[in-house]
């Protein structure tokens, strides 16, 4: 007995293109799915990924005060006051410098030079301190990574100063 060729139903046309469409759609544009941490393409090849990050320098500063006092003189003569310590703490991933400036001693109309203050990077009483200038200075002390070094700092006042409570800003700045 002779069976004649049936035409297949129409939606058995749209299901095949269908598929069709989703295999070559995968093939184009790489369809990939997330696998426990591996990524998987559509056609089961694990693919290993793997990330980098670049960590940069830095240091950061901070100093134990905002002020120093370095109390009262009586002139006439180049006096010294009281020598303070400012410690210095670096919070960065590598070692620090430090620099040091300042400006002259102002008190209204009144001023004295900022050579007048002196620091060192040690605390040696008058002797072996050096003199500030309105220009950074190394101070040759490093200062490492998470932690702290102090900058001994005096001040003197020249005789025939008038009296009055000057001001200088002392300027720590650190480099890395």
């Amino acid at each position: 007995m002779r069976t004649k060729n049936k035409r297949p139903k129409e939606n058995s046309y749209i299901g095949l293109a269908l598929a069709l469409s989703a295999i070559i759609t995968a093939i184009i544009f790489g369809v990939f799915l997330v696998n426990s941490g591996h990524i998987t393409d559509a056609f089961g090849v694990n693919t290993v990924v793997t990330g980098s990050l670049t960590v940069n320098t830095y240091c950061t500063f901070s100093a134990n005060t905002g002020a120093i006092n370095f109390g009262a003189f009586n002139p006439p003569g180049n006096t010294v006051g009281t020598i303070n310590a400012i410690a210095v703490t670096n919070g960065g991933n590598v070692n620090a410098n430090i620099l040091v400036s300042g400006s002259n001693w102002n008190y209204l109309a009144n001023s004295f030079n900022v050579a007048n203050t002196i620091w060192n990077s040690i605390q040696t009483g008058t002797f072996g301190f050096i003199r500030m200038s309105g220009t950074q200075t190394d101070s040759l002390i490093v200062v490492n990574t998470v932690a702290a070094n102090s900058i001994w700092f005096g001040a003197g006042v020249p005789a025939g100063t008038a009296p009055g409570t000057y001001s200088q800003t002392i300027n720590i700045i650190n480099t890395c």
